[in-house]
């Protein structure tokens, strides 16, 4: 107790279990010592579900899949930012798998379009470069002007741009 272990044990099952950013939803603040490890959390909970959702869904469909994942990450993000219901609890929100799934998503269809478009994605470094700049700057202008309804659409725009850089950084821009 001197040293502030006890506030170490408290919880901790859930982080042995890759499940820190639940118990951090559920109590509603981030604990002493550990509340970076709730983007562990998300990566590790993405790592066991994605590769079941690239076996099970045909080809054909897989960027489809992808898309809706990415809608439906931002329409959870919505509802729970515009929610009047104080259990949902809008300031914790971004912390849980669901809300962080369009970041994720946008990754695997960039990957999916590098697999299947390799050659053209190559012949767009000039396209790809404008909507990494034109990501960053619209990324930076909303976060001026528009603090708080700019919540949901955040890691989207940056999840863009930064997709964006790595298709230069791939290709070799």
């Amino acid at each position: 107790y001197v040293l502030g272990f006890y506030m170490l044990r408290e919880g901790m099952n859930y982080f042995w279990i890759y499940m820190g950013n639940h118990y951090i939803y559920t109590i509603g603040e981030f604990p002493v010592l550990r509340s970076h490890l709730w983007s562990l959390a998300v990566e590790e909970q993405f790592y066991l579900v994605w590769p079941l959702i690239i076996f099970f869904i045909p080809l054909r469909h897989l960027p489809k899949t992808m898309i809706a994942i990415v809608l439906l990450a931002i329409a959870s993000r919505y509802l729970f930012y515009s929610s009047a219901i104080p259990s949902l609890k809008p300031g914790l929100a971004y912390i849980l798998t669901i809300n962080c799934m369009d970041s994720l998503a946008i990754g695997g269809l960039f990957a999916w379009l590098n697999h299947q478009f390799a050659a053209k994605i190559k012949q767009q470094q000039q396209n790809i470069f404008f909507l990494f700049i034109g990501s960053l700057i619209l990324y930076y202008l909303l976060d001026y002007y528009m603090k708080t309804a700019f919540i949901v659409p955040r890691r989207l725009i940056f999840s863009i741009s930064s997709v964006a850089l790595i298709a230069l950084a791939v290709n070799g821009f």
